[in-house]
C-alpha cells in the first residue's frame, strides 16, 4: 500500500561518522527496513534516500524528478555555484536544455577520450618508477598513485600546461570541505576563463579547443541562420498580397532549420567555464576513488587477486565488478519532485530533495545473488555505479579505461603488493556523495 503524503515524515537518524566510515553498512539498514525514508543528510537538511535497486533505477529515469532548481514547485531556488560561475553545465539541467549540452560536449570528448590509452600507461608507468625508487618499505598508494594517475591524465585531455598541474590537483582536492567551495569554485571559474580565452586564440588537439571551435562554430551557424531569415522575412515584407501565407511558411521552414541545423548556438561562454569545471570534478574523484578502492579490494581477497594476476584477460570485467563492489560513489547526486511520486510504498512530496544510493542498488540481493561477495567472473550487467538514464556518466569510459591501465600495471610492477595496515585501521574521507579512502598504505614488496 502506498503511503499517503500526509503521514507524518520521521527522518531516519544519520551519525555522520558512522555514516561516512561504512555507507553500506547504513544503506543496507534501510534497505531492509526503510528503503524510501527521509534522513538529514550532510549539506542537504533533510533528503529522501532510495535504497532498492528497482526504485534507485526507476528514480533515476523519472522525469518528475528534476536537477534545474529554477523549477523548483512554487517558485525557484537558485544554487549557491551561480554566483560563483560553475552552474551552467549539463548535470544541473533537464531536458532538452540537458539534451543540448551533452551534445555539444559528447562528440569532442568521445574522440579524443579514445586516443589517451597509451599516454595514461605512460603517465602509471612512471608513477610507478618514482613509487619503486622511493625511500621506506611503506607508500601511500592513493598519494603516490591512484590520486595523481586520473588528475594527470585529465589535464593530458584538457591540455592544461604541466606548471599549472600542481595548483590544479591541490585546488580540485580541497573541494572536500564545504567551507572552500566558494573558493575552489570561484579560483577554478577564473582559471578556465584565462584557459579558453587562451584556447581560442591558439587552439590544439585538446578537448578545450575543441568544445571552443564547435561551439564557435555553432554560433556561426546560428548567426548565418539568423540573418537568412531576415532576407527571407525583407522578401516576405515586399509582396503584400502573399505576406500572411509567406510568412507562416518561413516560420515552418525556420522551425525545422533550427531542429536539423543546430542553430540554436554553441556553449555560451559560461556554459564552457562551467562544462570543464564539470568535466574536471566529475572525472577526477570518482576515478581517484574506483583505482585505490579496487586495489584495497584486491588485497583484502587474496583469492580473487590471484585469479586476476593469472589471467590478465579478465581485467574488463574484474573492472566492473570492482566498480558495482567498491561503489566510489555513494549515491546519485540531487534532484527534487517536481510534484508528489510514489516511489516503492510511499509518496515523496512535491518539493523535496532525493538521493538516489546507487552504492545500495549495486549491493542489493534482490539483483546481485551474494551480493557482499567480491566475484570477478560475476555477470555486473545492470549496475548503475556510473548512474542511469540522461545523467549516467559521461566520462564513463575513461574512468574504466584507468581503472584497468591502473589496475593492470600496478599488479604487473609488483607482484608482492601487501596492505601495510589492518583493513581496520583505514579511514574514509567525511564526503556524503563521494566514498573515497583518506590513504592507502601498501608494501610494495
Amino acid at each position: 500500500m502506498v503511503g499517503n503524503v500526509t503521514d507524518p515524515i520521521e527522518p531516519e537518524p544519520l551519525d555522520e561518522d558512522s555514516y561516512y566510515q561504512d555507507p553500506l553498512g547504513f544503506f543496507a539498514r534501510l534497505r531492509e527496513s526503510r528503503p524510501v525514508a527521509p534522513v538529514r543528510m550532510p549539506g542537504y537538511g533533510r533528503a529522501w534516500m532510495v535504497t532498492r535497486y528497482a526504485d534507485v533505477r526507476t528514480v533515476l529515469t523519472d522525469a518528475r524528478l528534476a536537477k534545474d532548481v529554477h523549477r523548483w514547485p512554487g517558485g525557484g531556488r537558485s544554487r549557491p555555484s551561480e554566483a560563483t560561475g560553475v552552474y551552467a553545465h549539463m548535470l544541473h539541467a533537464d531536458p532538452p536544455e540537458h539534451t543540448r549540452l551533452r551534445r555539444l560536449v559528447q562528440k569532442p570528448f568521445a574522440s579524443r577520450r579514445a586516443a589517451l590509452r597509451p599516454r595514461a600507461e605512460e603517465i602509471a608507468a612512471g608513477l610507478l618508477d618514482e613509487m619503486a625508487a622511493a625511500p621506506g618499505d611503506v607508500t601511500d598508494l592513493l598519494g603516490a598513485y591512484a590520486r595523481p594517475l586520473p588528475i594527470a591524465v585529465l589535464c593530458e585531455l584538457l591540455a592544461i600546461p604541466q606548471a599549472d598541474r600542481a595548483w590544479i590537483d591541490a585546488t580540485v582536492t580541497a573541494y572536500d570541505k564545504p567551507a572552500e567551495y566558494d573558493r575552489v569554485e570561484r579560483e577554478l571559474a577564473a582559471y578556465f576563463t584565462d584557459l579558453i580565452a587562451a584556447k581560442r586564440a591558439d587552439p590544439g588537439d585538446d578537448l578545450v579547443s575543441a568544445l571552443v571551435v564547435a561551439s564557435d562554430a555553432a554560433d556561426a551557424d546560428a548567426a548565418d541562420a539568423d540573418a537568412a531569415d531576415a532576407d527571407a522575412a525583407d522578401a516576405d515584407a515586399a509582396d503584400a498580397d502573399a505576406a500572411d501565407a509567406d510568412a507562416a511558411d518561413a516560420d515552418a521552414a525556420d522551425a525545422d532549420a533550427a531542429e536539423n541545423s543546430g542553430a540554436d548556438g554553441g556553449l555560451t561562454a559560461n556554459e564552457l567555464v562551467s562544462t570543464v569545471f564539470l568535466l574536471v570534478m566529475a572525472g577526477f574523484d570518482t576515478t581517484v576513488n574506483l583505482i585505490a578502492s579496487g586495489a584495497l579490494a584486491l588485497l583484502t581477497h587474496p583469492g580473487e587477486e590471484a585469479r586476476l594476476r593469472q589471467d590478465p584477460s579478465l581485467l574488463p570485467a574484474a573492472v566492473e565488478e570492482l566498480l558495482r563492489f567498491t561503489n566510489p560513489v555513494n549515491h546519485a547526486n540531487d534532484r527534487f519532485t517536481t510534484e508528489d511520486v510514489p516511489v516503492g510504498d510511499v509518496v515523496i512530496p512535491a518539493g523535496e530533495w532525493v538521493l538516489p544510493a546507487i552504492s545500495s542498488a549495486n549491493r542489493d540481493p534482490a539483483q546481485f545473488p551474494a551480493p557482499d561477495r567480491l566475484d570477478l567472473g560475476r555477470d555486473t550487467s545492470g549496475h548503475v555505479a556510473f548512474g542511469h538514464g540522461v545523467h549516467h556518466c559521461l566520462g564513463a569510459p575513461l574512468a574504466r579505461m584507468e581503472a584497468e591501465v591502473a589496475l593492470g600495471a600496478l599488479l604487473a610492477r609488483f607482484p608482492g603488493l601487501s596492505l601495510a595496515v589492518p583493513r581496520e585501521e583505514l579511514r574514509w574521507r567525511p564526503v556524503s556523495l563521494m566514498n573515497g579512502l583518506e590513504c592507502l598504505p601498501v608494501r610494495l614488496a
